[in-house]
């Protein structure tokens, strides 16, 4: 274990909170780093990293760190090793967890898990009160380098047309890693010169396999759709440069009021 003394929080690094409720009102908080893990490892290899965790405290904090596999039908299930469990961190330091991800021969598709980190409270190793934790969980995602298909479709599209209207996609993903699908949406009146030109998941959210999500774009500046038919020219890619995944669909639908429905290309 290494310990960093420092004196503020380290500009640039993707951090999150995790507060304690206690009996005693008592606040208690820690910061980790990064936000998320991802990687590629080729099937028998392995490489090593570390999570870092930060006390902008006045008292030492001790904490639990916990591997939650979400892997389905694994070669081997202890794929990824912390080198410790627990932890205490000193008022104003960081200290650093390493940790080994080793990706067995025979493997496919992507290995992911949460790395679930709770503060131990005082109530907790005295067993004298119950406490109340919010945990902080950082995802990891490690692709099997060789075997990554990437592969989505779309189940449903919804329009509700408020302020500002939402032209709302819900895509699954078929594939056999997460994906983090972008692209854009460009809506135009049928029987007008209206045009709309819109980000899809201008956030990068992904999807992990055989999940569905919801991706809502909404329009800028609060803008409706006034009634009439329009078409809507979608185009969405995932995936990297040399494996790629690309859907291009064209949809006609009607606008009356709040609500918009599909009339043409949902199902094609």
């Amino acid at each position: 274990m290494k310990a960093i003394r420092y004196t503020s929080i380290v500009s640039g690094l993707m951090i999150g909170a995790c507060i304690m409720l206690t009996g005693n009102d008592a606040l208690a908080k820690f910061m980790v780093s990064p936000s998320r893990v991802e990687a590629k490892v080729p099937p028998g290899k392995s490489f090593e990293e570390k999570f870092t965790f930060s006390n902008p405290e006045e008292k030492p904090i001790q904490v639990r760190v916990m591997f939650s596999d979400r892997t389905k039908n694994p070669v081997t299930e202890d794929w990824l090793k912390l080198a410790q469990e627990t932890i205490e961190i000193a008022p104003k330091e960081i200290v650093e967890i390493p940790y080994t991800v080793t990706i067995p021969e025979g493997a496919i598709g992507e290995y992911n898990a949460w790395i679930v980190s709770e503060e131990i409270t005082p109530e907790e190793t005295s067993n004298s009160m119950a406490s109340f934790a919010l945990r902080m969980s950082v995802p990891v995602y490690v692709m099997v380098r060789g075997t990554e298909q990437y592969d989505f479709d779309v189940k449903n599209i919804s329009i509700k047309n408020k302020q500002p209207a939402e032209f709302n996609l819900f895509l699954h993903n078929t594939g056999n890693v997460h994906i983090r699908p972008t692209g854009s949406i460009v809506i135009t009146g049928v029987d007008s010169p209206k045009k709309y030109a819109l980000k899809f998941n201008e956030i990068n959210w992904g999807i992990i396999p055989n999940e569905t999500t919801e991706y809502i774009t909404r329009f800028e500046d609060n803008q409706q759709l006034s009634d009439g038919i329009y078409k809507a020219e979608i185009k969405i890619q995932a995936g990297d440069d040399d494996n790629k995944k690309e859907l291009q669909k064209e949809v006609v639908f009607e606008v009356h009021g709040a609500s918009g429905t599909i009339t043409e290309g949902l199902k094609n």
